[in-house]
């Protein structure tokens, strides 16, 4: 499933038990879905998995949310619970697809420009490398990336789904990006 057509087929506003009302407020499943899936759709592709897991991941994880509703215990945003439950489902899915020796690289969806045939190879190669970086980061850091690259949390947001302190999440996402942004220098995609 490509971000074009995230829906809402798995989730049933009756499905939603009574406590929903209390602890996330008036919103809907539907409502919810639709504030998060496509973060949550992004988060997982940058995290290795191909359009049809990713879509797998999001759905698995919101019905992994509903099921463990009594667990909410409202200390922290849906988003950030919903992004710990999505997180530990990547990772699993990553992990069995790496066993099983399946995990594939991601596609070329580049955004490419067709009026300068140039740069339009040059942009492929530098998105081709950039999925390079980020693919060769250590778990925890392309978590980190993604949480707040792709997934649009907070600092506090991201440290909360991950599990650890703000200072540990900002020092995961610095040596990201440090790490990114030597690995394009090496190819000669960016200055020194």
């Amino acid at each position: 499933m490509s971000e074009g057509n995230l829906r809402c087929e798995h989730i049933e506003e009756g499905d939603r038990p009574p406590v929903y009302e209390q602890a996330l407020g008036t919103d809907t499943v539907a409502q919810l879905y639709d504030s998060h899936a496509l973060k949550a759709f992004r988060y997982a592709r940058a995290m290795g998995l191909n359009d049809a897991d990713a879509d797998d991941a999001v759905s698995e994880s919101f019905l992994r949310v509903i099921k463990a509703q009594a667990s909410f215990r409202g200390d922290a945003a849906f988003g950030t619970w919903l992004f710990s439950v999505l997180r530990t489902t990547v990772l699993n899915v990553v992990r069995s697809e790496r066993r099983r020796g399946r995990l594939s690289a991601q596609s070329g969806d580049d955004p490419v420009s067709l009026d300068d045939p140039v740069k339009a190879v040059a942009r492929k190669e530098y998105f081709a490398e950039l999925s390079q970086a980020i693919a060769a980061l250590a778990p925890e850091r392309r978590s980190a990336l993604s949480l707040v690259v792709f997934g649009g949390l907070t600092l506090k947001e991201a440290a909360q789904a991950e599990g650890v302190t703000e200072p540990a999440l900002a020092s995961r996402l610095f040596q990201a990006r440090k790490a990114i942004r030597a690995h394009l220098t090496q190819r000669h995609l960016l200055e020194s």
